[in-house]
Order: structure tokens, then C-alpha cells, then sequence
């Protein structure tokens, strides 16, 4: 081949090599393109499961109620036994000197007395293990029993339908934790051993979504606000769903008959026009009629119809403040 020749090979395996080049990085740019789609659409569903998640959380806060507890089986647990001296340790380490046999070994080398005298070393410290792990055992044994009375002391008092009781039991179970994990602040006042009256304050600026989230067919998350009528209506079930969450779980760790739930929230009082918290709903809650409600199944805000209640709502204008159930009503309940 000539020069000439050479140099037209050299430029074609050139162009080739371009036209290569080109054509990986297209291919690269259209596997950038499909890993961005992609991970924009895992982005976009992981999203969306949040947001139904949430909503879910909101709608069906009752669903679900503490175990409850049952103070009679409480006196029947039997105390702790108290604890036993053993000698295990000390035992062992004497068994250890009485069977020690010296070999020649230890006699030629002279370590016999050595080795006796750490043999009775370990009796004694066998003795002082002893003691520490029954001292061990007697402190747990104490905390255990002091636990165990208590907790019969204070099943005794529920039982007897002592107030002091039901607020220590409701202090030590915590039982509206995941209530306030939502964004409501509790308060109860424990009436009688048979009544209690719950401030319930909920907000919906910072819980209730204002957005409706979706994925579209192409795989991108489409965000459009929330219809007012839609939105209030999130809100009366989160709103009810609270009320009844309450009751449930006092209901579940005390011997009470009625729980009323008066739920405020901040809003705007037309009398002072300020921003105050005001009372949204007033519901008197009765043991009997809520053990009758499948509450997996139940609408929160329907499910308000089976007790006596007060609760100012219109779709399209949402909740207005009412006066609290008066005592009298309550005992009609």
C-alpha cells in the first residue's frame, strides 16, 4: 500500500471511530434519560404512599385502641419470691480443693503449696461472689416487690372507683401517644369514678393536606389543591375519628361509663376578631354503645349520630364553634 493509500485507511478508521464515539454517547444520554424517568417515578410513588399513608393515618386515627387493662387479673398475680442464699460458687471452688491431686510434676517442681494455696483462694473468693450475687438478687427482688404492691395498690384503688387512681393509671399508661403524634394536645378531668371530660385541641393547618397528590401516566407527581368541600370533609372524619380514639383509649384502661369529648381548634371569633381556640365539637361518649361499633368499619362523623352531641359543620363552609354539652345533657347521655 502507498503512502496515499495509508492515509485514506488512516482518515476512514478515523471517521469510523468518530461515528463510534457518537453513537455511545447517544446511547449513554438515553440510558441518562431512562435512569432520570425512572428515579423520578420511584420519587413520585414513594411520594404518593406517603401521602395515602397520611391520609389513611387521618381518616382511621379510631381504628385501632391501646391494649386495655384488666385490674381484677392484677390482684391475682402472685408476688416475686425472695430470693434464696446459694453457695454455688464457693461449692464448686471447695469440691476443687478436696479433689486436688498433686502430680509428680508439682511435687519435683515444688508447686504444690502454690497450687493448694490458690485453690483455697478461690473458696474464698467463691464466698464473695456469693454474697454479691445474692445481694444482686435480694435489690431485684426488692424493686420487683415494690413494683408488684404497687401495682395491686393501684388495681385495688381503680377498682374502688378512686379518681387519684384513674389519673395515676392514665399517667403511667400514656395511652394518647399516638394521638398527640398527630398534632393533639389532650387534657382530662376526671369528674367522678364513673365520668371524664376531655379538652381535645386539634389543628388542621399543619396535619390536613390542602393538596390532592396523584402519578401520572407518564410517571411524573401531579399536585393540584384540594376542593374546600373535599378538604372539610377530611377534616370532620380526622376531627371525630380523634374524639373517638380518646374515648377508646380511656375507656380501654378504666372502669368508666361516660367520656365527653369537647375538641377545639383555633379559629376566628367573629365577636373579638381575633384568632382563639373554640369548641368544634361537644360528643358524650357511652362505654355501653361504644363497644357496639365495629370501628373498622364505622365513619367517624356518622358514627357521631349514636351519642348525644353538638357539632357545627356544613360541607362547603366547614366547622363552626359551639357551646360545649352542659352537665345536664351529659347525664341524659
Amino acid at each position: 500500500m502507498g503512502w496515499k493509500g495509508l492515509i485514506r485507511s488512516v482518515a476512514a478508521a478515523e471517521r469510523r471511530y468518530q461515528r463510534d464515539l457518537v453513537r455511545q454517547n447517544r446511547q449513554a444520554e438515553r440510558v441518562r434519560k431512562l435512569q432520570e424517568k425512572l428515579d423520578e417515578l420511584e420519587h413520585a410513588q414513594l411520594l404518593l404512599a406517603q401521602y395515602k399513608e397520611r391520609i389513611e393515618q387521618l381518616t382511621g386515627i379510631h381504628h385501632t385502641c391501646g391494649e386495655g387493662v384488666k385490674w381484677g387479673e392484677m390482684l391475682e398475680v402472685e408476688a416475686p419470691e425472695k430470693p434464696i442464699q446459694l453457695y454455688t460458687n464457693r461449692t464448686i471452688a471447695e469440691c476443687k480443693l478436696a479433689n486436688f491431686k498433686p502430680t509428680i510434676f508439682d511435687r519435683i517442681l515444688g508447686r504444690v503449696q502454690t497450687k493448694r494455696a490458690c485453690l483455697e483462694l478461690d473458696v474464698t473468693r467463691g464466698e464473695e461472689r456469693d454474697a454479691e450475687e445474692y445481694q444482686q438478687a435480694s435489690t431485684n427482688y426488692e424493686r420487683l416487690f415494690a413494683e408488684h404492691q404497687n401495682r395491686v395498690a393501684l388495681a385495688q384503688a381503680v377498682m374502688e372507683g378512686d379518681v387519684e387512681a384513674y389519673a395515676s393509671a392514665i399517667e403511667d399508661l400514656t395511652p394518647f401517644g399516638e394521638i398527640q403524634d398527630i398534632g393533639c394536645q389532650i387534657s382530662v378531668n376526671l369528674v367522678d369514678r364513673a365520668t371524664a371530660r376531655i379538652e381535645l385541641g386539634v389543628e388542621a393547618d399543619d396535619v390536613v393536606p390542602k393538596e390532592i397528590l396523584s402519578v401520572t401516566k407518564s410517571g411524573k407527581l401531579s399536585q393540584k389543591n384540594m376542593p374546600i368541600g373535599k378538604f372539610n370533609e377530611l377534616y370532620q372524619d380526622y376531627v371525630c375519628g380523634c374524639a373517638l380514639r380518646v374515648g377508646r383509649e380511656l375507656f380501654s384502661i378504666l372502669p368508666l361509663s361516660i367520656v365527653t369529648v369537647d375538641v377545639s381548634c383555633r379559629m376566628l371569633n367573629s365577636a373579638t376578631g381575633r384568632i382563639a381556640p373554640q369548641v368544634i365539637l361537644s360528643v358524650a361518649l357511652v362505654r355501653e354503645t361504644m363497644s357496639e361499633i365495629l370501628f373498622e368499619n364505622a365513619d367517624p362523623s356518622d358514627a357521631m349520630k349514636l351519642f348525644v352531641h353538638r357539632m357545627g359543620f356544613r360541607k362547603s363552609q366547614g366547622f363552626s364553634s359551639v357551646v360545649p354539652l352542659t352537665d345536664a345533657e351529659i347525664s341524659k347521655a
